[in-house]
């Protein structure tokens, strides 16, 4: 659990880098600025994921270690409605 936390809190971490670094001015990428609000638009949304899913992870941790049954169901629960079967791909 500790490995898949860290690799859950380095990826958000490098997200918010990112988007940091698309709110520059003076950017190192030869990018218009619609293209710097689109490359901007997409790490946060990925951001978003990525916080949902150690929200996520947070569950299903406190269920693990207090005992509780069916901690896989939470995943398919969650990501059963979603319009996208790409958010769990999208964090990896």
């Amino acid at each position: 659990m500790n490995r898949h936390w860290r690799s859950l809190t380095v990826r958000g971490d490098s997200l918010k880098e990112l988007i940091s670094r698309t709110t520059m001015q003076d950017s190192q990428w030869a990018l218009t600025v619609e293209g710097m609000k689109g490359l901007q638009s997409i790490a946060k949304q990925k951001l978003h994921r990525a916080r949902e899913m150690m929200a996520l992870a947070r569950q299903c941790y406190l269920k693990v270690l207090t005992g509780a049954e069916n901690v896989l169901q939470i995943f398919s629960d969650v990501y059963s409605d979603s319009d996208s079967g790409s958010d769990l791909e999208d964090l990896e």
